[in-house]
């Protein structure tokens, strides 16, 4: 097929973000997909495809600029989905102990006692639910493989290593407000005390929750920054953020939070909806580490009869962390 008249290309051209800006004015496909350079890369590339294909006229400058178009995105895909474990942060002087943590929303599953099988074959020292249905939370297999816990409604942090409340700890909570104190813990690891978090952020489908989910992440972040700033403690913070890697609540929590994702890769398969095909998810469940912690695996697991797969990372914690952690009890002793 030939149009006679090509120039109406131009017009396409420019009228083809059009529906990207409006629907980026939406807050929750803002924080799913937002305006990245890949995205529209991508649906510029479709769009001088179906130009290139329907016109004969200036056919070869519009093959080259879709041959810039497609080396661009590859060389981006590339460059992120190559191994960065050199880039990720510098690893723990000594190999340390590894600790295995497994985040999990969930909401809306079916069959919890068969969720909880699988959670328990996978053998976490930490398992942070979120948006948990009763029948999950109140599993007796995972209150016997868990004997530390910390629950709230429809949220909970199970661990086998001692766990507390960062309310226990009167001299770090006195510098962060109790709604995220409610968010943080400490794990009594054997290579010393570990930060961890699990906030519950909210889906961003109205303007109040999405401002509701920036103010959670920025306040959480804050908060772990401070507070690894006063100790010293390695940090993991897990969680259903509703917000993916190109969302603002993602990007704003690692700037100010001074963590990374466990999972460095841009092109990754998502964990929500539960039952699409890899990629064709959504990564909206993250797990994010300080720079003291080695990253050693990180995947995302079946679907549990929910609508969110689970995450599961793999972390190595150097011995460093001992004399961190000792460093900052005996500060906190001279307060």
């Amino acid at each position: 097929m030939t149009l006679r008249n090509p120039g109406w290309y131009r017009y396409l051209l420019v009228a083809a973000p059009v529906p990207l800006v409006l629907l980026s004015g939406n807050y929750y496909f803002s924080e799913l997909v937002a305006s990245t350079s890949q995205f529209l890369s991508l649906v510029y590339l479709i769009v001088t495809f179906v130009v290139v294909t329907m016109t004969r006229k200036q056919k070869r400058a519009m093959a080259v600029f879709s041959a810039i178009c497609v080396l661009s995105l590859a060389t981006h895909i590339a460059y992120h989905q190559w191994p960065q474990t050199a880039l990720a942060g510098d690893p723990p002087q000594d190999p340390g102990s590894s600790l295995r943590i497994l985040q999990l929303n969930g909401g809306h599953i079916r069959a919890a006692e068969q969720a909880a099988e699988w959670i328990i074959a996978e053998d976490p020292d930490v398992l942070f639910i979120v948006q948990g249905t009763s029948p999950l939370l109140n599993a007796p297999s995972l209150h016997a493989e868990f004997p530390f816990r910390i629950q709230h409604p429809s949220r909970a942090v199970m661990a086998k290593l001692p766990l507390r409340s960062l309310g226990d700890d009167l001299h770090s909570a006195s510098a962060v407000s109790n709604h995220i104190a409610r968010y943080i813990y400490i794990l009594e690891f054997e290579e010393g005390e570990v930060l961890l978090g699990g906030p519950t952020v909210p889906s961003s489908r109205t303007q109040q929750l999405w401002a509701s989910a920036q103010q959670t992440l920025a306040e959480t972040a804050q908060a772990i920054n401070l507070l690894r700033t006063e100790t010293g403690w390695p940090a993991i913070v897990a969680s259903d953020f509703n917000s993916t890697p190109f969302g603002a609540g993602y990007n704003g929590f690692a700037d100010r939070s001074g963590l990374r994702d466990a999972n460095p890769r841009l092109l990754r398969p998502g964990t929500w909806p539960a039952n699409f095909p890899a990629y064709l998810r959504v990564s909206i469940d993250h797990v994010f580490v300080s720079d003291d912690i080695e990253v050693l695996s990180h995947r995302i697991g079946p679907n549990l009869s929910g609508d969110h797969r689970p995450v599961i990372a793999e972390l190595s914690i150097g011995s460093q962390s001992s004399s961190l952690g000792s460093a900052s009890s005996e500060a906190a002793s001279d307060l």
